[in-house]
This record gives structure tokens, sequence and C-alpha cells, in this order.
């Protein structure tokens, strides 16, 4: 009802998916749907709305500063130029690709955030994660020469430091602890994520 095809083979894992993207099962189709949102708006939803709450902070604070909704807004408008954000199309693979462990019909959030982080783990290949074939067609900058994507990798992943840090600032006490301690991981998975690629 469902063919699938092996896609690639990544650090001994094969990775399947399914030979016609435009019949996907409804359930991981809908993952895939909201996946494909983030992936377009260059960043999560978790950090959209770490973005919302910040401005709203920043609002309801007694001494409103401008120059920091403008901050934010510059930060937003940026990525919407980015072409590539890795997490967004760590997110969108693990969808698209699915090991023989996963059922193919769904799409289990626990076990593919360690899919994912297993991907991002792999200290001298995570570019080459990057340059694996299927994967150009998630994302068409792919197909440049490896010293073009680790390029803009880099830059990418520099700068989402930057704008964590300043939502992080920014949030300052209005923010939950829960908040600053996913910002604070986001921070240090970027400067991992550095040492990576």
């Amino acid at each position: 009802m469902y063919p699938i095809e092996l896609a690639f083979t990544f650090k001994g894992v094969d990775y399947f998916t399914y030979t016609n993207m435009y019949s996907l099962p409804h359930e991981r189709s809908f993952m895939a749907i909201s996946v494909y949102e983030e992936f377009n708006m260059r960043m999560t939803k978790d950090v959209l709305e770490n973005y919302l709450d910040a401005q709203d902070a920043i609002i309801n604070s007694n001494t409103v500063k401008l120059t920091d909704i403008v901050l934010l807004n510059q930060q937003l408008r940026d990525r919407l130029h980015w072409v590539i954000e890795p997490e967004t199309i760590l997110k969108l693979a693990s969808v698209v690709y699915f090991t023989k462990e996963e059922d193919p019909t769904t799409y289990d959030i626990a076990y593919n955030l360690n899919k994912i982080n297993g991907w991002k783990n792999h200290k001298s290949t995570m570019l080459s994660f990057f340059l694996q074939v299927p994967l150009q067609e998630l994302c068409p900058l792919l197909t440049q020469r490896p010293e073009v994507i680790q390029s803009c990798l880099q830059g990418v992943v520099t700068k989402s430091i930057l704008q964590m840090k300043t939502l992080k600032d920014l949030l300052g006490d209005s923010c939950s602890s829960d908040t600053k301690t996913y910002l604070q991981s986001k921070i240090v998975e970027l400067q991992e994520l550095t040492t990576l690629i």
C-alpha cells in the first residue's frame, strides 16, 4: 500500500523512505506538514514562541525599549533569508527517513528526537550527513560544494547562538525556569554543533 525504498545508510544504519512522498500515511503526513512549516520559517515552533514571549516581555515591561523589539524583528527577518537551518532540516529528515525499527505509518516523537541527536553527535561526520544525496531533495543548497555548505552551516549556527543569547537576555526574569533551561540547552547544543561542522 505504501511502497518504501532504501534511501541511504549512515553510520551503519539503513534509512528508508516512501517511493512516493505524496502518498504518506496520514499520521506521518500530518507531522511532515507541521515540520515543513518550521523548515520554511527557518526555526522551530519553540524558537518562534520564545521570540513572541520576548516581545511580550518587552512590551509589558515598565520601560519599553523599542531598540530591543527592533533587534528581535531583525533577527526574525534574517532567518527568513537563511537558505539552510540545521535544526529544521534534521527534523524534516527525521520525518522523511525512517529506520527498520520505526513504524513507518506513524511518527514517534521521542524515538525521532533520539535519532536526530544521534545524527548530531557524530563529531567527524556531521557535514557528511548534510551531504548525503537524499538530503539534497530537502534543500537544494546541498548540491553545492562541501566547503560552501560548511561555510553556510557555520554562519547560520554562529548567528543562531547570538540569537538564542539575545532571547535569553531579553526574556530575563519574565520567563519560566523551563524556558531558561531550554534556551541555555539550545546555546550549548549550537556551540557543540560549531565543532562538528
